[in-house]
């Protein structure tokens, strides 16, 4: 007994229920999904912003060469630096970049 009709159809139905689910799964063979910039999850108003680069960066020294940078303070492993984001190109160039926007460290949770 077949609810499709005949058992072609029935076959069929299967056979794409299988490449619909196999998909997904051909389509992850190069590699993970790779981070394209995605925005920050907090971003603070104005032009000055909180920004990590990785230890090294040749952001670092197109930040000083601008005049971007307002303070630094430097970790070993990254730099976390304040930075006009307007002598710097703007936000999503210093994303694309390497800079990690973490104005989020401004925020203060009032939990109780």
């Amino acid at each position: 007994m077949s609810t499709f009709g005949s058992h072609r159809a029935v076959s069929s139905s299967f056979a794409l229920f299988l490449l619909a689910i196999a998909a997904p799964a051909f389509a992850q063979e190069n590699g993970p999904p790779q981070d394209l910039g995605s925005p920050p999850p907090f971003v603070a108003k104005g032009a000055f912003h909180r920004v990590t680069l990785p230890s090294g960066s040749q952001e670092f020294n197109e930040l000083l060469q601008r005049g971007a940078i307002v303070w630094g303070e430097d970790y070993g492993s990254f730099t976390l630096l304040y930075v006009d984001a307007r002598r710097a190109g703007g936000i999503p160039l210093m994303v694309n970049r390497g800079a990690q926007i973490v104005d989020e460290m401004t925020l203060v949770p009032f939990d109780g």
